[in-house]
């Protein structure tokens, strides 16, 4: 009865050396992604309200802020892209990835976070660019609101988060997405309205009205957009109205009204040359749908 004795202390000590190869393993991964951590936040900036911060980007570059929050506050954040198409992403003090934005606005105009936390600990927003092959641009970091949450916060987060849930539909690239796409845009633009978020009412406007462009509805499209201009103006965002002039110039156009299309164009282009949006302007300058004998020639200055 005494044999199976030496097998089964066998196997035990193989199972212990296995369960402590596997420790040793988890501790060294921990450690790495501790030091990984630890040398990201030492490289990011600290972002905080009242101090926004303007940077170059260039294409397939990412940049890392660091933000020091208190469990239960509300928080708005603005990237301002300023000639390049940025995607926005904000991380929880574990690392995880808590939302994620890309607005279908191109090179020009906000990206904006609005979060509420469930723990206290420094936060990190990153911004980067997908594309190696686009040109250089600039954007703008700004924290636009922070404080303790209240009800119409979390309306205005419930409508990032409907929003969101349009991108996707409109990443998918067909009508019937697209269309499903605005159904929960116009949801979101409730929300927004109901929460007071001008700035968010004209991103959403904005949006609608470029996803009914691309479905060639131009009438609608430009419904949403005339009412969306009066909003940029309104909260003094001036790349949301150079974008939303340009959108709607270049519809105007489409709809056999070139003489439009050429005086919104030229309402655009000085809010890009003062942006800095290279590849907004030179759109705006040589849109190829535009005909010299349409009208007046675009404003020419450097």
């Amino acid at each position: 009865m005494s044999a199976p004795i030496p097998q089964a202390t066998s196997s035990l000590s193989r199972l212990c050396c296995l369960i402590r190869i596997g420790f040793r393993l988890f501790v060294t991964v921990s450690l790495l992604a501790g030091s990984l951590a630890a040398q990201i936040d030492k490289d990011a900036l600290i972002l905080e309200l009242g101090k926004p911060v303007e940077r170059e980007l260039r294409g397939g570059q990412a940049h890392s802020y660091r933000i020091l929050l208190t469990s239960g506050q509300y928080i708005h954040i603005v990237v301002d892209q300023r000639g390049i198409d940025v995607v926005v992403a904000l991380f929880g003090p574990d690392g995880k990835r808590l939302t994620e934005v890309d607005s279908p606005n191109g090179t020009l105009g906000p990206e904006p976070i609005y979060w509420i936390t469930d723990a206290s600990g420094t936060y990190r927003l990153e911004v980067r660019s997908d594309d190696k092959a686009v040109p250089a641009g600039r954007y703008q970091a700004k924290i636009e609101e922070l404080r303790t949450a209240r009800t119409p916060d979390r309306n205005s987060v419930a409508a990032e988060r409907t929003f969101i849930e349009g991108q996707k539909l409109f990443a998918q690239a067909t009508p019937e997405s697209s269309r499903k796409a605005i159904e929960k845009y116009k949801e979101s633009l409730l929300l927004r309205r109901n929460s007071g978020d001008q700035s968010g009412e004209a991103l959403t406007l904005s949006t609608i009205g470029d996803v009914y462009s691309i479905l060639d509805e131009k009438h609608q499209a430009l419904d949403f957009l005339n009412r969306a201009l009066p909003l940029w103006r309104a909260v003094g965002d001036r790349s949301g109205e150079a974008y939303t002039l340009g959108s709607i110039g270049m519809i105007c156009h489409d709809l056999g009204e070139p003489q439009k299309a050429v005086s919104f164009l030229n309402q655009a282009l000085p809010l890009m040359q003062a942006l800095g949006d290279r590849s907004g302007e030179a759109l705006a300058r040589g849109h190829p749908r535009l005909d010299p004998r349409d009208g007046p020639a675009l404003d020419a200055r450097p």
